[in-house]
């Protein structure tokens, strides 16, 4: 089983029940939300680095090197949130103005590798927390897609 899913504990993550019953509760809370007329932004869990962002740091050779350090491949970190994307997508999909969805790996993973630090901003500090600096990337990605509606 992968070691996680966006906002689900590791106790969560080994049980199957415990595991769907968090997911249920994060759709009821939404559900809620959205019936009071709120909107809702929910920022899926950003890539988790395979090691803490001072190794990355430590094994830079130049400075030069800071525009792009990748960290993973995309695609190990986004197979592992396809499934609650997926259900995302098909409760709230007609819900566009009510609900969005922001998915920091579509920031942090441009093409085949995640970064753990982009145009000289580490993007965490450590290895599965956002940097002020990559919770900015975000920030900005939620602003953007709110002004866009």
């Amino acid at each position: 089983m992968s070691s996680l899913a966006p906002g689900i504990s590791d106790d969560a993550q080994n049980e199957p029940a415990k595991r769907q019953a968090a997911i249920q509760s994060l759709f009821d809370t939404i559900d809620r939300l959205t019936a009071a007329g709120k909107r809702v932004v929910v920022v899926l869990q950003a890539p988790r680095l395979p090691r803490h962002i001072q190794y990355y740091i430590r094994d830079l050779e130049q400075p030069a090197e800071l525009g792009f350090v990748p960290a993973m491949n995309t695609s190990d970190w986004t197979a592992k949130l396809d499934a609650l994307k997926q259900e995302l997508t098909k409760r709230y999909d007609g819900k566009a103005g009510e609900v969005l969805v922001i998915d920091p790996a579509t920031l942090f993973c441009p093409a085949e590798s995640c970064a753990a630090i982009m145009n000289g901003t580490a993007l965490f500090f450590d290895e599965h927390h956002m940097s002020a600096g990559g919770a900015a990337y975000v920030a900005r990605e939620i602003v953007n897609r709110l002004n866009a509606k």
